[in-house]
Parts: C-alpha cells; structure tokens; sequence
C-alpha cells in the first residue's frame, strides 16, 4: 500500500493497476505488449491519465496532496531506463503569501533554451510553511499558515536562438498539517524554529497592520488561479561549455488579491542569465548563475508599500553522482520589495534550496527538493519541491 491510501500493484510480465484504496476507481488493467517499447508508451499513457485525476481532486491536505503527486513519480521513475542527467537547476521560487505574489524569475529559466520547432512541458508543486511574527513600532505583522501552488509551465522553442513560455498557477492558502512535521525537521537539523514554539499548530492567519496602510487580513481557507508569467529568451553567446542568454518576463494580474492569489499588479523582469557545465575542469560539476531587475507594478496588496525596483542574485551548483542521479544546491538573494519597518518585509532576503534531479531516456525529468529560510523569517520557513519536465516535437 502506497502513501495516503493509494494501491499500486505491479507486474511488468502482465498487467498494473493504479488506484486510490477505496475510492471507487476502477481498476486500469494494462495488457501486456510485444515489445518493451511498446508496453512502456502505453504505462505511461496510464500515468498520466492517474496524475491528471490527482490533480482535479477536491478538499485534500497539502501534505496529502504532495505524497499524492511524489508516489506516481516514483512509479513513473521505475518504470524508465536512466541516461546521464543535463545540468538544470531546481525549480524554486519565493512561496511566501505576501512577496511570492509577484513576477519572481526562477532559477529554471536559465541559457540552455528549448530547441528550435520543440515543445517544452513542467509541472510544478511547491508546499510552504509560514510561521513570522513580528512587531515593530507601530507595525504588527503575523503570517502563520500554509501555501501550495502547483505550477503548468509551457516553453516553445521558435529558432535554436529564441524562445517564448508561459506559466500559470494554481493556489491554495491553508491552515494546513505540516507543523509538527517542521518542528521535527527544525530540531533534527537543530535549525531555529523561530515562531513556532509560540504558535498553535495548523492555524491560518496572515496580518499586517501599520499606520497609513489598509489592514491586510486572511483568517480562512481560499484557493484559486494565481497571476500569468509570459516571458522570453535570446540567446547571447554559446560555448562547448557554457551559455549565456537574456531573459524578459511580464507577470499579469489574473489572480484575486482581495484573498492573495495575486498581486494585482503587472510586473516586468529582465535578467541575464548563463549555465557552464564544466566548472573548474570537473567533468561531474555544473554551475548557474542568474542575474535580474524586476520593476513591480502597481499592487493592490500593500499598494503604498510596495517597491517599485527589486534586484534578484541567485546562483548554484550541480554534481553528477552517476549516470541515474544529479544533486543541486542553489541560492537566491533579493532585495526588499516593500517599504516597511517590519524586517519579513522591509529587509533583504537569502534562502537555500537543494535537492536532487532525476532523466529518464524518454526525456522525463523529475527533481524533489527542500528550500530554507537561510535569513530567518525573510521567505517562507520551509518548502517542499516536486517537478516533472518533458519535451515533445
């Protein structure tokens, strides 16, 4: 028996069924085929359709939800032949509910862009922890909570030197079930646990109250479409080793603010981004760096708070432990992007995201990765990654 009641029964001489225990789907059989090939299309075809049930079902946890998605994952992951991983990094961004409500860049969007007449596919899941509380003078800020978006990334590419994508997200805000689960992790690691230990577990309740600014108040459960991310990509220059490319990006404002599933705001980014996949003359060693200035819009969350310049750093590393598994740890910096007294908004922020990635030879990538708060309580406390990718002609 699977994670969260899901039975996965499997015989690769006969037939798989993929259901969740009791829930009424009827079984899947898949009839054996003559050639490997052959039977490997059709289980994959059988992923998918399970994946896509996953997705579309109603009132789960985050926590449900995840292990949900990572069990066919693995399945998936089993049922592939393993080549050599190509360096990418890891799919992060901030997940915070108040500053992950903008147009960030993520570390993905780097040079190597899709080829020329060749579609490229993502679906992302991030899971955060919130727990910040903070006074300062007359400002109070509480973020306490859950946040998950689950992310459908598009990619075209239109010359071997041009590209244009699209992402759209979905997202929840939740009490949740994950607190215990961090305080857990926090003591392993012996990470602070910063507000936590004062908090009742499983609330939401996101707060800011300052003077001259409308109070901003989230106390329930809500979920919906987040902003849209369009962006484009030109190539600069391209080694044997290393590329380097140009990056601009618009995020529109589709998502509700009045219960934070958007900004309301249009943001623009431009950045310069490179890959080299030979750092320091170490076949196995890869490296990224990721340069950007992001111009914010007009938001109706904290609408005369909001900065309207925020520059981006981030940057990492890739090794290459076989030909079957890649590890990445990466870092992303970013100024402040709201006025405000309170250091959750008003400071600079820095968190540390690491993890591994996995390529299959039918060109299925997955990756699993955890992010930190390496500046305490300047982005969300802990997230959990998961990301599939794929290209198609």
């Amino acid at each position: 028996m699977a994670p969260n009641g899901f039975e996965i029964r499997w015989s690769m001489q006969t037939w798989h069924t993929i259901r969740p225990a009791g829930s009424g789907w009827q079984d899947v059989p898949l009839t054996p085929f003559g050639r490997a090939s052959e039977r490997r299309e059709h289980i994959e075809l059988q992923l998918t359709v399970a994946v896509t049930r996953i997705i579309l079902l109603r009132k789960q946890a985050p926590s449900q939800f995840f292990c949900r998605i990572a069990t066919f994952v693995l399945v998936a992951c089993a049922m592939q032949t393993w080549q050599p991983a190509i360096a990418q990094p890891l799919h992060d961004g901030d997940n915070g509910p108040l500053a992950g409500l903008f147009g960030w860049p993520v570390s993905t969007e780097g040079s190597r862009l899709t080829a020329a007449g060749t579609n490229a596919w993502g679906l992302f899941a991030s899971v955060s922890s919130h727990s910040v509380q903070e006074m300062r003078g007359a400002e109070s800020l509480l973020l306490d909570g859950e946040t998950r978006r689950l992310k459908i990334d598009y990619r075209r590419g239109f010359t071997d030197r041009f590209e244009l994508g699209a992402e759209i997200a979905w997202v929840w805000h939740e009490s949740g079930s994950l607190d215990s689960l961090i305080s857990g992790w926090h003591d392993l690691f012996g990470l602070p646990q910063g507000n936590r230990d004062d908090a009742p577990d499983d609330q939401l309740l996101f707060h800011y109250i300052a003077p001259g600014s409308d109070p901003l108040e989230l106390a329930r459960n809500v979920n919906g479409i987040g902003d849209i991310r369009i962006g484009a990509a030109w190539l600069l220059q391209r080694n044997p080793g290393s590329s380097v490319a140009l990056r601009a990006g618009i995020k529109l404002p589709t998502g509700d603010s009045a219960v934070l599933l958007g900004s309301g705001g249009t943001d623009l980014t431009l950045g310069l981004v490179g890959d080299v996949s030979r750092l320091w003359n170490i076949d196995s060693l890869q490296g990224h760096y990721r340069l950007h200035a992001i111009r914010l819009g007009r938001s109706d969350v904290l609408r005369n708070r909001t900065r309207r310049m925020v520059g981006q750093l981030s940057g990492g590393l890739g090794y290459r432990l076989s030909s079957k598994l890649e590890i990445m740890a990466q870092s992303t910096l970013r100024s402040a992007s709201f006025d405000a007294e309170v250091a959750p908004l008003g400071d600079w922020s820095m968190s540390l995201t690491f993890g591994a990635i996995f390529e299959t030879d039918r060109g299925l990538r997955v990756s699993l990765g955890v992010s930190e708060d390496i500046r305490v309580e300047s982005t969300p406390d802990v997230t959990f990654l998961l990301g599939l990718s794929w290209q198609a002609h």
